[in-house]
């Protein structure tokens, strides 16, 4: 056996919310987290491991008006990896700062609700994959840490009821990742995640049908490989998936669903690169269920 570990991990956790004013108020809280690995990983003896480690959090609030808020927070970031380098060596925990600044909205008497948000990260130990790995029979990734990670972006969101009967749930997630290396070159880290993504799905209700449809869509995003052909970039083209869904409420108790994801068969990768290996997503997928309660 390859990896015969145990990892535990334990935590407290305190806040406090502080009404500055009517308008104003603050949270402040802490986490105190301890983690510890024991076992064997690759034939080498695990023990090692944090404790106490603080992690404060702090968070404004400004409400505008009854149907706008402002909001800022800080929290700092501490996180165990399981991720290994080429000897097999577990990574450092991933440790770092989070600012957020963003506006909360409500409209239709609170029926529908929108946030926007702007957001930065700052990350040491961020694992990424090692470009000059060579995939082995008993290895087929490996890891090494980035520090000086920088990521900002923004989402926007909407959720909620628009009129009677119709629902809607929007999100869209922006955002850039880049390290400095040795030279002081920047250069963008972790390229197989999409640096953009949509969602976005919508209810209809009348009498007792409810219909749904909705779209999936993410940005480009690749990897680069080192073979023993050389190197390799994989990529991925953006693309979008259909999803529908159709449900009759019987009565109280009893009703029939039935779905249907990626509905044109729209065929994807799901990853890229993880473990230098290429897995397709999902093809369609149909669904009918009966639900009954008690």
């Amino acid at each position: 056996m390859s990896q015969d570990y145990t990892t535990e991990q334990t935590g407290y956790f305190a806040a406090t919310r502080i009404h500055l004013s009517d308008k104003f108020k603050a949270i402040v809280g802490a986490r105190l987290a301890s983690w510890n690995r024991q076992g064997v990983s690759y034939g080498t003896d695990q023990d090692y491991g944090d404790d106490d480690v603080f992690i404060p959090y702090a968070g404004l609030l400004y409400s505008l008006n009854d149907s706008h808020t402002i909001y800022t927070s800080y929290t700092e970031i501490f996180k165990p990896q399981n991720a290994v380098d080429a000897d097999d060596n577990y990574l450092d925990p991933l440790t770092g700062l989070n600012y957020e600044i963003g506006l909360k909205s409500t409209y239709f008497n609170d029926a529908l609700h929108t946030n926007i948000t702007y957001f930065q990260t700052q990350q040491e130990n961020l694992a990424v994959v090692d470009p000059d790995f060579v995939p082995r029979p008993d290895k087929l990734a490996a890891y090494k840490e980035a520090d000086g990670v920088e990521s900002d972006g923004y989402e926007l969101e909407v959720v909620g009821q628009i009129m009677d009967g119709w629902k809607i749930n929007a999100n869209y997630t922006a955002f850039e990742a880049t390290a400095e290396d040795s030279s002081g070159t920047s250069n963008t880290v972790n390229t197989r995640f999409p640096r953009k993504i949509f969602r976005l799905f919508n209810t209809f209700e009348y009498n007792q049908f409810t219909l749904g449809a909705g779209i999936s869509w993410e940005g480009e995003n690749y990897t680069d490989i080192k073979s023993p052909l050389g190197n390799v970039r994989v990529e991925q083209p953006a693309y979008s998936l259909i999803n529908l869904m159709a449900r009759y409420q019987h009565n109280e108790a009893l009703s029939v669903q039935l779905n249907i994801d990626n509905a044109f068969d729209k065929e994807y990768y799901s990853q890229i690169g993880f473990y230098s290996q290429l897995a397709y997503g999902e093809p369609r997928n149909i669904s009918l269920s009966l639900h009954y309660k008690l």
